[in-house]
């Protein structure tokens, strides 16, 4: 088995599903990563349905435990059906849309509204975002599932320098879903949890905004100041 980037990432979240087996794994942007392999391990009956635009990290997860029965499809998470230029960067990490006519590859592109209708209902998920800085063109494939609320849990990697991402925050905010947690914390870049408020109220968490704004004047939480 090749080596897992940041193995225990999936774990970040488990504290706030006590008590609840989700049902699905929406995995946007695999890559080199195991949230789709640890959710199997943490509950044995998950489905998983990941999105990759990347062939060398396709090939990797179904060399590394990456379930047949689990759909893994070539393409990227957008606002549109279609198809999209992307840069390569080397590696497995980092393939980016790229809205250019000089885009060196062309993948399909799919909106998470129309995978739900044709591999779902995404009932009791955990959605789990990481497309570099492309999460909010995501969401905005996603409105009809979003106020469906059947996702449990939302994983998002907003980046500073991508504007549209802070658009992601009070989208989900609005549709119910309160964030209680950030990870990967860097200037350039954090993972944000949101939870579905009812979980949140079971789980007690309603002191949490005094704790998660750490830092009030960094850009990515000035609506929540």
């Amino acid at each position: 088995m090749s080596e897992f980037y940041s193995p225990r990432q999936l774990q970040v979240v488990r504290p706030f599903l006590e008590g609840v087996i989700p049902k699905w794994l929406v995995v946007g942007g695999p890559a080199d990563a195991n949230e789709a392999q640890t959710a199997h391990w943490l509950w044995p009956g998950i489905k998983v349905l990941g999105v990759e635009p990347n062939m060398e990290a396709i090939q990797f997860q179904h060399d590394n435990g990456w379930q047949p029965r689990w759909p893994l499809l070539w393409g990227v998470l957008l606002e549109r059906s279609g198809f999209v230029g992307v840069a390569h960067e080397q590696g497995m990490r980092n393939d980016r849309v790229q809205d250019s006519l000089y885009a060196v590859n062309s993948v399909p592109a799919m909106k998470l509204d129309d995978l739900e209708t044709q591999y779902g209902p995404f009932e009791d998920s955990i959605m789990w975002l990481d497309v570099e800085r492309s999460e909010d063109r995501v969401l905005a494939g996603a409105v009809g599932f979003i106020e469906s609320r059947r996702a449990l849990l939302w994983n998002i990697e907003i980046m500073a320098d991508a504007p549209g991402n802070l658009t992601v925050i009070p989208m989900l905010m609005s549709a119910g879903y309160v964030p209680v947690a950030q990870w990967n914390d860097s200037p350039q870049c954090r993972d944000v949890v949101f939870l579905r408020d009812d979980l949140f109220i079971a789980n007690k968490l309603c002191q949490f905004p005094k704790t998660y704004v750490r830092d009030p004047d960094h850009p990515l939480l000035k609506f929540l100041v």
